[in-house]
């Protein structure tokens, strides 16, 4: 893990874990900071919504391309962070030959899933250069004029962040911005905020709201970063995930054993399952 007082310690060769790649390319004020971002990570990792992107960013940083830095606001910032990318030129072994390559430093002022994925959604954006975020930005027009917005909370956080927000920026950044927000609104659901955030919807109620946008994501976006991650970090990804699904699946089968059958002893029917609050 990368240690505090300004040092990164590089991660040990051979490692596909995203979240052990981020934390060894990061920059952080103690250890503290490290523990939460690693923590939130990890979260973020266990969600398929989430993960090709934590995969893909793992594979900059293991490239040299990608370091994060955490640390403090200062007090006439106002962002929570931001994305500054380098141009540079690397050698690549694979064509022999130097090529023009962006590195980026993404610093993180407040410690959230959804600054996290705001960031790395906007490196995404630079990277991709055939992806154009005007047709991501139909797919939202579209989904919202349709009106499936039915959760209230949703809707008055998608009017703030998504509407009122973006008239604070030229018109020419208002494709990106959406882009980069949406997957905030993916990393402020219930599910990963937690009650830190408390924004009153889930994630399922945020797919189901958006259907061409989650189309054009799964179907258009998500193929082309995976065409660009290493091919042993998604499947160290992919295995991890599945084995947590297995595990996850086997307790809820132990804890329904032990409640099901109401014709045990009485001091059997007492034995009460812990689940995550």
């Amino acid at each position: 893990m990368g240690k505090g007082n300004g040092d990164i310690i590089k991660v040990e060769h051979g490692s596909s874990c995203a979240v052990t790649i981020l934390l060894s390319h990061s920059i952080a004020k103690n250890e503290q900071y490290l523990a939460k971002f690693a923590n939130i990570l990890h979260k973020m990792a266990s969600y398929p919504e989430l993960d090709y992107i934590l995969n893909f960013a793992a594979t900059k940083a293991r490239s040299g391309q990608l370091t994060f830095e955490l640390k403090d606001t200062v007090f006439f910032e106002l962002d929570s962070g931001n994305c500054k990318a380098i141009q540079g030129t690397m050698f690549n072994h694979v064509m022999n030959a130097f090529r023009n390559e962006k590195k980026y430093l993404i610093s993180i002022k407040k410690i959230k899933a959804s600054v996290i994925i705001h960031e790395l959604a906007h490196m995404i954006e630079n990277e991709l250069y055939s992806f154009k975020s005007k047709q991501f930005h139909d797919c939202f027009i579209k989904d919202m004029r349709a009106s499936l917005i039915s959760n209230l909370s949703l809707q008055t956080i998608i009017n703030s962040k998504l509407v009122n927000d973006l008239k604070l920026y030229p018109a020419s950044e208002h494709h990106a911005e959406v882009f980069a927000r949406f997957f905030e609104l993916i990393c402020l659901c219930n599910e990963i905020s937690g009650h830190e955030e408390n924004t009153g919807y889930d994630l399922l109620t945020l797919c189901n709201s958006f259907p061409n946008l989650m189309h054009y994501i799964n179907n258009i976006l998500k193929p082309k970063v995976l065409d660009r991650t290493y091919t042993d970090i998604t499947e160290y990804s992919a295995n991890r995930n599945k084995n947590a699904k297995r595990s996850a699946s086997w307790s809820n089968d132990k804890v329904h054993s032990i409640h099901a059958d109401t014709k045990k002893p009485q001091w059997r029917r007492t034995v009460k399952s812990i689940k995550d609050t």
